[in-house]
Protein backbone atom coordinates (compact mmCIF):
# COMPACT_ATOMS: atom_id res chain seq x y z
CA UNK A 1 0.00 0.00 0.00
CA UNK A 2 1.24 3.74 -0.57
CA UNK A 3 4.42 2.13 -2.30
CA UNK A 4 6.21 1.92 0.96
CA UNK A 5 7.37 -1.73 1.74
CA UNK A 6 8.99 -2.60 4.57
CA UNK A 7 10.89 -6.27 5.20
CA UNK A 8 11.06 -7.06 8.81
CA UNK A 9 14.32 -8.75 9.67
CA UNK A 10 15.54 -10.30 13.22
CA UNK A 11 18.79 -7.87 12.31
CA UNK A 12 16.61 -4.39 12.93
CA UNK A 13 15.52 -5.32 16.40
CA UNK A 14 19.51 -4.46 16.68
CA UNK A 15 20.28 -1.52 14.53
CA UNK A 16 16.56 -0.11 15.21
CA UNK A 17 14.54 1.82 13.02
CA UNK A 18 14.02 5.79 13.17
CA UNK A 19 11.08 6.57 10.97
CA UNK A 20 8.18 4.71 10.53
CA UNK A 21 5.80 5.56 7.37
CA UNK A 22 2.60 4.17 8.71
CA UNK A 23 -0.18 3.42 6.10
CA UNK A 24 -1.07 -0.24 7.16
CA UNK A 25 -1.57 -1.01 10.94
CA UNK A 26 -2.66 -3.92 12.54
CA UNK A 27 0.18 -6.72 12.91
CA UNK A 28 2.56 -5.16 10.40
CA UNK A 29 2.78 -2.03 12.72
CA UNK A 30 3.26 -3.60 15.73
CA UNK A 31 6.17 -5.92 14.33
CA UNK A 32 7.86 -2.71 13.35
CA UNK A 33 7.20 -0.91 16.89
CA UNK A 34 9.45 -3.81 18.27
CA UNK A 35 12.31 -2.38 15.80
CA UNK A 36 12.10 1.38 17.18
CA UNK A 37 14.84 3.22 18.21
CA UNK A 38 14.30 5.21 21.36
CA UNK A 39 12.95 8.69 19.89
CA UNK A 40 11.92 6.89 17.11
CA UNK A 41 9.50 9.29 14.63
CA UNK A 42 5.74 7.33 13.13
CA UNK A 43 4.53 9.03 10.91
CA UNK A 44 0.53 7.72 10.96
CA UNK A 45 -1.45 7.95 7.22
CA UNK A 46 -4.03 5.83 6.34
CA UNK A 47 -4.27 2.41 7.58
CA UNK A 48 -5.30 0.13 4.88
CA UNK A 49 -5.92 -3.03 7.70
CA UNK A 50 -9.13 -0.97 9.16
CA UNK A 51 -10.50 0.44 6.07
CA UNK A 52 -13.35 -2.23 5.83
CA UNK A 53 -14.15 -1.75 9.53
CA UNK A 54 -16.45 0.92 11.26
CA UNK A 55 -13.46 1.48 13.61
CA UNK A 56 -12.28 4.87 14.42
CA UNK A 57 -9.15 6.80 12.48
CA UNK A 58 -7.04 5.99 13.43
CA UNK A 59 -7.73 3.50 15.84
CA UNK A 60 -6.39 3.24 19.28
CA UNK A 61 -3.38 1.39 19.78
CA UNK A 62 -3.22 -1.81 21.77
CA UNK A 63 -2.25 -1.85 25.49
CA UNK A 64 1.19 -3.70 24.99
CA UNK A 65 1.96 -0.71 21.84
CA UNK A 66 1.50 1.75 23.64
CA UNK A 67 3.40 0.92 26.45
CA UNK A 68 6.45 0.55 23.85
CA UNK A 69 5.51 3.39 22.16
CA UNK A 70 5.70 4.95 25.48
CA UNK A 71 9.18 3.07 27.23
CA UNK A 72 10.62 4.13 24.18
CA UNK A 73 9.56 7.87 23.81
CA UNK A 74 8.32 7.42 19.95
CA UNK A 75 6.50 10.39 18.29
CA UNK A 76 3.57 8.96 16.74
CA UNK A 77 1.40 11.53 14.99
CA UNK A 78 -1.17 11.48 12.46
CA UNK A 79 -0.45 13.35 9.03
CA UNK A 80 -3.27 15.04 7.15
CA UNK A 81 -2.32 16.91 3.76
CA UNK A 82 -4.64 19.89 4.40
CA UNK A 83 -2.91 20.63 7.28
CA UNK A 84 -0.03 21.50 4.47
CA UNK A 85 -1.95 23.36 1.74
CA UNK A 86 0.56 26.25 2.28
CA UNK A 87 3.76 24.08 1.17
CA UNK A 88 2.19 22.45 -1.57
CA UNK A 89 3.43 24.12 -4.42
CA UNK A 90 6.98 23.76 -3.32
CA UNK A 91 6.70 20.25 -3.08
CA UNK A 92 5.38 19.51 -6.05
CA UNK A 93 8.12 21.52 -7.36
CA UNK A 94 10.90 19.65 -5.37
CA UNK A 95 9.24 15.97 -6.42
CA UNK A 96 8.44 17.22 -9.87
CA UNK A 97 12.63 17.85 -9.72
CA UNK A 98 13.98 14.53 -7.44
CA UNK A 99 11.67 12.59 -10.40
CA UNK A 100 13.04 14.17 -13.03
CA UNK A 101 16.77 13.60 -11.89
CA UNK A 102 15.96 10.06 -11.13
CA UNK A 103 15.89 10.51 -7.35
CA UNK A 104 12.52 8.63 -7.47
CA UNK A 105 11.13 6.47 -8.73
CA UNK A 106 7.67 5.75 -9.90
CA UNK A 107 6.00 2.22 -9.99
CA UNK A 108 2.37 1.42 -10.15
CA UNK A 109 -0.14 -1.51 -10.61
CA UNK A 110 -2.00 -1.21 -13.93
CA UNK A 111 -5.46 -3.10 -14.68
CA UNK A 112 -7.04 -2.44 -17.89
CA UNK A 113 -10.58 -2.42 -18.87
CA UNK A 114 -13.41 -1.80 -16.25
CA UNK A 115 -14.15 -5.30 -15.76
CA UNK A 116 -11.09 -5.45 -14.29
CA UNK A 117 -11.78 -3.11 -11.34
CA UNK A 118 -13.22 -5.43 -8.99
CA UNK A 119 -9.88 -7.48 -9.23
CA UNK A 120 -7.84 -4.37 -8.78
CA UNK A 121 -9.61 -3.03 -5.66
CA UNK A 122 -9.37 -6.58 -4.62
CA UNK A 123 -6.02 -6.80 -4.67
CA UNK A 124 -5.25 -3.12 -3.29
CA UNK A 125 -7.29 -3.89 -0.02
CA UNK A 126 -5.33 -6.97 0.33
CA UNK A 127 -1.55 -5.80 -0.64
CA UNK A 128 -1.12 -7.34 -4.09
CA UNK A 129 -0.79 -4.30 -5.90
CA UNK A 130 1.92 -1.48 -6.00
Amino acid sequence: SGGILFVYSEDLKYQGTTIYFDNVGGKLSSAVFETLQIGAKVVVCGQIDQYDTDKPYPQPLNHKDTQLLQTKHVDRRRYLVLEYLEELEQAQKDLRNWYTNGLLEAKESVEVGLENLPKAFIGMMEGKNI
